[in-house]
């Protein structure tokens, strides 16, 4: 992580209020959300979250047919239909999940008179489902998804369509923070690392635990 540069972000005013955060891991605790959703489908967990795992290595993302395939390997009488009813419907119930100072982060930030974008990867009907089931979605100006990780640094070049990127971005992987402070060196990049298993960057502005560090760094950015 390099020394932050608190002169950045106030050359150009008429940029200083946009912000991109991702949702999972960021504004959402997965690992509670997952625990939840991978209960009670009529498998075991542990194999649930196997069939999970094996699907993310191979396709690099969460896909419904895959995954029920994966499933159907040990339990060939599951029905898709019936699987996929009770994933959507737990997909929905997310609110549970967000993390307990996400909504107040987002409610200074509107205050605050920030442009708040939302970009978030996966598949698309899943990942809607889950934004819109937290409650957090009246915050967002809009909700991008794509359906790579690596796809949001080119994502934020479409939104910013030809400004400069005097934005800050805050995101919790660090192949993404680094990808999108290369695209956009002039965005201040935040790392959110509420997880210690998640690697660390030494490429962003600041890594921070939690939104109350976070938004102690933003202050000083504008004042």
């Amino acid at each position: 992580m390099r020394k932050i540069n608190y002169k950045v972000m106030r050359k150009k005013p008429q940029n200083q209020k946009l912000i991109f955060i991702d949702f999972d891991d960021v504004l959402l605790n997965t690992k509670t959300f997952r625990k939840e959703l991978f209960s009670g489908l009529g498998v075991p967990y542990k194999y649930a979250v196997k069939c999970y795992v094996e699907m993310q290595n191979t396709r690099g993302r969460y896909d419904p047919h895959p995954y029920f395939m994966f499933i159907r390997r040990c339990y060939p009488n599951m029905r898709y239909r019936l699987l996929m009813r009770m994933l959507n419907a737990k997909q929905m119930r997310t609110r549970r999940h967000v993390f307990a100072d996400s909504e107040k982060f987002l409610r200074w930030l509107r205050k605050d008179g920030w442009r708040i974008e939302l970009v978030s990867s996966g598949n698309y009907a899943m990942q809607k489902r889950k934004i819109l089931g937290s409650g957090l979605a009246k915050f967002f100006h809009k909700i991008h998804i794509v359906p790579i990780t690596r796809a949001k640094g080119r994502e934020i070049r479409r939104v910013l369509n030809g400004r400069r990127g005097n934005f800050v971005f805050i995101d919790d992987v660090k192949i993404i923070v680094d990808d999108v402070k290369k695209l956009h060196p002039e965005a201040f990049v935040f790392q959110m690392r509420r997880r210690r298993d998640r690697e660390k960057s030494n490429r962003v502005d600041a890594v921070v635990k939690n939104f109350s560090q976070a938004v102690n760094i933003l202050k000083k950015l504008h004042a």
